[in-house]
């Protein structure tokens, strides 16, 4: 047993994690400025930010912190561990200094720990936007739990958020199939929407539909409140009318409070993606570089 314990151990193949590094240049600007790191929504890679990047200050460095899981290896299993991996890999590049975070939807959460972290080992974070982010949860309770059906319904609804229509896939058209044809199912709809290439692979929305059920089935619950300026910026969600979304929102900042009572919130035009999107963006870009709007806080 022990041989081949040591030979198993000799001739295992390097895991894809190992190779894993986050970070991404999405805007090289001054190394004298305070960079700003950009955390994607669950299923969603750095790029979502590009429309954003390109209405920015071009003297402002930006870096996405790319989840695991999207290309290769498998996506982290809890908040903290994402969280530690990117703190990691924020102190590489920039070992002192304040810096300046931003997390959409799921990667809100995981914004909220790395700054958590960067408090508790003495750096700076100089603003904290959370954008279009339910609140984490505040009391034991059930770990949610999606079959892979109900998973690529959910990634579905935010494909049809992009379009403005829906795609036209009903869970009943997927439901039971081997996960390989649902892929194919979903990748000919968005080929025909335009939204991929047709010369493209079902293949390569695995890891992105890997990783966005990964997040949905991540449970958090902050260890404790966060003590500094937490700017929650929300939008609207073209499924409820006005009165519903007002009442919606409200719900999501007194929750949101509960573990960020320094809180000001800020609405933006656009739905829960084409916030990202021009023209929708321009205004979240002048949130983000409006100094008045945010204030340092440090660990000291």
């Amino acid at each position: 047993m022990s041989n081949a314990i040591r030979q198993a151990a000799e001739t295992s193949k390097q895991m894809p994690e190992s190779d894993y590094s986050p970070l991404i240049v999405l805007q090289s600007g001054l190394q004298n400025l305070a960079p700003l790191f950009c955390l994607p929504g669950a299923g969603a890679s750095v790029t979502s930010f590009t429309e954003l990047v390109a209405c920015l200050d071009r003297m402002r460095p930006v870096y996405g912190l790319q989840p695991r899981g999207l290309d290769e290896g498998v996506p982290h299993s809890t908040i903290h561990a994402a969280a530690e991996c990117y703190v990691q890999a924020i102190n590489e590049k920039y070992p002192g200094g304040p810096v300046h975070l931003l997390g959409h939807s799921f990667g809100g959460w995981v914004a909220l720990q790395i700054a958590q972290f960067l408090l508790e080992s003495r750096r700076t974070v100089a603003s904290l936007t959370i954008l279009d982010s339910e609140a984490p949860d505040h009391v034991d309770g059930v770990i949610p739990e999606y079959n892979n059906t109900e998973a690529i319904t959910q990634w579905i609804d935010t494909f049809e958020l992009v379009l403005g229509h829906p795609l036209g896939i009903r869970p009943t058209d997927i439901d039971l199939r081997p996960e390989a044809e649902q892929r194919e199912i979903l990748h000919d709809c968005l080929v025909a929407e335009g939204l991929l290439p047709a010369g493209s692979d079902p293949e390569i929305l695995r890891g992105p539909l890997r990783t966005f059920a990964a997040s949905v089935r991540t449970p958090y619950r902050p260890e404790k409140p966060y003590p500094g300026l937490l700017r929650l910026v929300f939008v609207d969600n073209p499924r409820l009318d006005a009165v519903a979304n007002r009442r919606n929102q409200q719900k999501i900042v007194d929750d949101w409070k509960q573990c960020a009572p320094n809180l000001i919130s800020v609405h933006c035009p656009g739905n829960h993606l084409t916030v990202l999107k021009r023209p929708q963006v321009n205004a979240l870009a002048n949130l983000i570089q409006d100094k008045s709007a945010g204030s340092s806080m440090s660990a000291d």
